[in-house]
């Protein structure tokens, strides 16, 4: 329960997270759109862009302004043979795209890699995997599997339910308890 609520305040409050990078050693990265400007991403992933009934992702657009996904897909496949799935962010305009690609079990930060890719050429122009990481982002990104128990497999995964259950219950026992203590500071009042 202790891993699941250390892990959650770290994942919640951006002093928390950043407390990881430094306890490592580490500079914590920027917020998010400083990075994105820092990366040449603009604005909200794709998925936030117009929506059609025949093109419900809003990717294939109408004409130059289509996006063709199967060079992009296929180059990440050629970059880490061993890949299990990929997955890409699109964001709007004509900046880069990435691609999240996992060679082992889900809950595992160690079996990924983050490529980044041209989104004209489909070329690979940067790669990160789990050991080119430094230890903050090594950390964090442990502990962001260790809170829903995938860092563990299938048992941890039970444990984290167990334990998300249990904390369920107390809410209700604690309701109870005060409506039980209300009740008789009333019953005490009337007499």
């Amino acid at each position: 329960m202790a891993i699941i609520a250390v892990s959650g305040v770290v994942m919640s409050y951006p002093w928390a997270n950043n407390a990881v990078y430094r306890i490592t050693g580490n500079q914590p990265p920027p917020p998010a759109t400083e990075r994105q400007q820092q990366e040449g991403g603009r604005g909200e992933p794709r998925e936030h862009g117009a929506r059609s009934h025949q093109d419900p992702a809003g990717l294939h657009g109408h004409g130059e302004n289509a996006l063709n996904l199967e060079p992009l897909l296929s180059s990440a496949e050629r970059q880490v043979p061993e890949w299990k799935s990929v997955t890409l962010r699109l964001t709007e305009g004509s900046g880069p795209v990435t691609a999240g690609v996992l060679t082992g079990p889900e809950g595992r930060p160690d079996d990924r890699t983050q490529l980044t890719l041209d989104r004209a050429t489909a070329t690979v122009t940067r790669s990160e995997s789990f050991a080119t990481y430094k230890g903050g982002r090594r950390l964090r990104g442990w502990l962001r599997f260790a809170h829903t128990g995938e860092a563990a497999g299938v048992p941890g995964q039970v444990i984290a339910g167990v334990a998300t259950l249990g904390g369920s219950v107390l809410v209700c026992t604690g309701i109870a308890l005060a409506l039980r203590r209300l009740a008789a500071a009333l019953r005490r009042r009337e007499t």
